[in-house]
């Protein structure tokens, strides 16, 4: 017979919401994401707040820590929330991506089309409306998608551009995020020069 069994009158015992198990009052929390109450072993505290939240709503980071959903970010590349600890900011974009996808403070994707490592062309339906709307964003007469990369959900695309200057004398290199469903860019436009395999930020 277990000993840690006690008697209590009809009524008292609550259900967990994660077991389904009755369990006295005391021995449950209530969580701080979803409202939830559960048996205290199901419980994790965020490494952001300390707020408590059940294990299985927590957003987990690369390290072991976790933090509640309403503390975490999306991935401006990916699209997946992610604990902040996990994130860096692309210095070519602004926007915060997982660190797996960032290279030099870059988005390696990004990075990998303007310096021409990578030359993919998805989603070549929509370039004539990118270079439309890359023109207008740099204020020139004429560009030329020359590569894009879509993300890994399929929402955003990593965009490297052509773009003559000095009244056509040389050509430039753009790159951005463009986002497939709402049809506008994801953060700066960014232009620079490539020589040599190399491009540099102007």
């Amino acid at each position: 017979m277990r000993r840690d069994r006690k008697l209590v009158r009809p009524g008292i015992l609550q259900p967990c919401a994660v077991t389904g198990e009755r369990v006295l009052p005391s021995e449950l929390e209530r969580s701080a994401a979803s409202g939830k109450r559960a048996h205290k072993r199901h419980f994790v505290s965020s490494s952001l707040s300390r707020a408590r939240i059940l294990e299985s709503e927590a957003i987990p980071s690369i390290a072991g820590a976790c933090c509640a959903p309403r503390e975490a970010k999306v991935c401006a590349w990916s699209g997946q929330l992610s604990h902040p600890d996990d994130l860096v900011v692309c210095n070519l974009t602004g926007l915060a991506v997982r660190a797996e996808y960032a290279t030099g403070g870059r988005l390696q994707i990004l990075d990998g089309l303007l310096n021409q490592v990578q030359r993919p062309a998805e989603r070549t339906d929509l370039w004539p409306t990118m270079e439309a709307k890359v023109c207008l964003a740099l204020k020139v007469r004429h560009c030329q998608v020359e590569a894009a990369q879509l993300s890994p959900d399929g929402e955003r695309l990593a965009v490297s551009v052509q773009v003559p200057a000095y009244w056509g004398l040389t050509t430039e290199h753009a790159g951005t995020l463009y986002s497939a469903r709402d049809g506008v860019f994801v953060g700066r436009v960014v232009r620079g020069k490539r020589k040599g395999g190399k491009w540099t930020r102007r």
